[in-house]
């Protein structure tokens, strides 16, 4: 926990000490401006968007964290380690749905530390990013890592020892997608699968409250069919 959490230290500080540097050169650059634009990226022209491409960057991290919370259940599994916990009568949903429980609070915890660094390094840098600002930031990121977590949970209830590497690549790709698909000028249905692409670029950006409700609602549907699946599987 202490390593994701200095990770989260690390990347809210390099993002607010950065916010005021970075967007300099872009501005006394047209040509860079322009590039940017092509690539997806104009928002970053500013300390707000810039601060909001940042925080989706992260949320790869967050849903990493997410995944590695599912398959630490599954190496206690296959360790044996359940035996203790299921011999004194805890049930498997119980036993699941407090690991979905508690990686949820988990993620929330982990945003609310990316936010406080986030703001520190940009009241070091003096890059004018307000604390509201900073926190809506990141808690615009969270769906999604709560999204994968809901995800997971679903592969460890049907297929759980595929749960990290489909899970975890697919957190990767669907970013990549984001990140590259616009400046190659990918096909729309293409970007649309990426939960990356339907985050507007908050706090430049009013929040999408529509994708991110499908999000969360998504999460919810995945991972009460993953605890459902949990609890007729096999354990290893």
């Amino acid at each position: 926990g202490s390593a994701w959490r200095r990770g989260c230290v690390g990347l809210g500080l390099l993002a607010g000490g950065l916010a005021r540097s970075y967007v300099g050169f872009p501005r006394s650059q047209p040509q860079a401006t322009e590039l940017l634009k092509k690539a997806g990226l104009g928002a970053a022209v500013t300390p707000g968007g810039f601060i909001a491409i940042m925080d989706v960057f992260t949320a790869v991290v967050l849903a990493a964290y997410a995944v590695t919370c599912v398959h630490a259940d599954y190496d206690d599994e296959t360790a044996g380690r359940l035996d203790l916990p299921y011999s004194n009568w805890v049930t498997r949903t119980r036993w699941a749905g407090s690991t979905a429980a508690a990686a949820a609070l988990a993620l929330v915890a982990l945003t609310i530390v990316l936010a406080l660094a986030t703001w520190a390094g940009s009241a070091i840098a003096g890059a004018g990013i307000s604390a509201s600002d900073a926190f809506a930031g990141a808690a615009n990121v969270l769906p999604v890592a709560i999204l994968f977590l809901g995800l997971a949970m679903l592969l460890h209830g049907l297929l759980p020892a595929w749960t990290a590497g489909v899970v975890g690549g697919l957190d990767v790709a669907t970013y990549m997608i984001e990140l590259i698909g616009p400046g190659l000028r990918g096909p729309d249905w293409v970007l649309d699968l990426s939960p990356y692409h339907h985050l507007a670029l908050v706090p430049a950006a009013p929040a999408a409250w529509t994708a991110i409700g499908v999000m969360l609602a998504i999460a919810v549907l995945a991972c009460a069919l993953g605890l459902i699946g949990y609890a007729h599987r096999d354990l290893r």
